[in-house]
């Protein structure tokens, strides 16, 4: 992909890149301040695509058997990159995150244990802020695949059109974004 990073007038070829993979194109009323000055984003659901330098940033809830079937594919899992990760790591922890059904992020034990550590070493305050979060605001538990009711990849970076299209495609095959 192209750099675009502090190209002015790159609007069209960034739309361009969008249809191509047919994603919905927005149009903001103002330039994005990030890399790339650019007014063109793809916004739906709960997905957005915003063009960094040489890649597509995209957040959203990417589910966990999508994840792995991009990576199982040869583009997908070398430039369809989980968490942004120049190493294209598989969709596996750290990358992913866990959710019960009532929407709690679920935690490791681990996780838990180095969130106390650190509260306990600071203020009084940070100590009351620790345990008002941990008391029923997230699960924490080891067995976070078994009592997940999602499991979500929130970050990728793009670095190809063709992958690109084959994450758009991914997510018409799994009814997260419907041809116009």
């Amino acid at each position: 992909m192209k750099n675009f990073a502090g190209v002015n007038d790159c609007d069209n070829e960034i739309e361009a890149e969008l249809k191509i993979a047919r994603l919905p194109v927005t149009k903001l009323p103002y330039k994005m301040t990030s890399e790339v000055p650019t007014k063109i984003v793809s916004l739906f659901k709960n997905f957005s695509f915003h063009r960094e330098w040489y890649y597509w940033s995209i957040k959203g809830p990417t589910p966990i058997e999508m994840a792995r079937e991009l990576y199982a594919d040869a583009e997908g899992k070398k430039n369809v990159r989980v968490a942004g990760h120049c190493g294209c790591p598989g969709p596996e922890d750290p990358w992913i995150e866990y959710y019960a059904i009532d929407g709690k992020r679920i935690y490791s034990l681990k996780d838990q244990n180095e969130f106390l550590t650190f509260a306990e070493s600071k203020s009084e305050t940070l100590q009351r802020i620790a345990k008002e979060n941990l008391d029923g605001r997230y699960i924490f538990s080891d067995d976070r695949e078994k009592i997940a009711h999602s499991i979500i990849v929130p970050l990728y970076h793009i670095d190809s059109q063709l992958g690109l299209c084959l994450f758009a495609d991914m997510l018409r095959k799994y009814k997260l974004l419907e041809d116009k």
